[in-house]
């Protein structure tokens, strides 16, 4: 099995790892480390011209797997990506591959505020 997640969506979960290696499941995490709440940052610049508590700056997502006893690598460059996944997959363990990347807005980034009428700017009271 293969997660593909963000640094942030990945933070609210990295506990699992520790599960993952008890039940020796040899599920691959590979995160997309832009270092930041991505798109929480780029709402707040776009709405307030602001951004609060969005920086993920200098944490080893790779680090932390290997602490919890599972297989953690660091990939900085494209062609990293195919080797580091091969080395995973073969360790048999739970994985976890720290891929940094820069922020892309998602397509439909614009469209995001929209789904839910309670956005930022409603709890901002502007």
């Amino acid at each position: 099995m293969v997660n593909i997640t963000g640094d942030g969506s990945f933070g609210f979960t990295l506990n699992e790892l520790d599960t993952a290696r008890r039940y020796r499941l040899p599920v691959l995490t590979v995160i997309h480390n832009n270092q930041a709440r991505g798109i929480i940052r780029a709402g707040q610049r776009a709405s307030m011209d602001f951004e609060l508590g969005t920086a993920l700056e200098e944490t080893d997502y790779a680090a932390i797997a290997r602490g919890f006893g599972c297989h953690g690598e660091l990939v900085t460059r494209a062609e990293e990506v195919g080797p580091a996944m091969r080395r995973a997959l073969a360790s048999g363990l739970p994985a976890v591959l720290d891929c940094r990347t820069r922020f892309v807005p998602h397509p439909a980034a614009p469209l995001f505020g929209s789904m839910n009428r309670y956005g930022f700017g409603a709890l901002a009271g502007v």
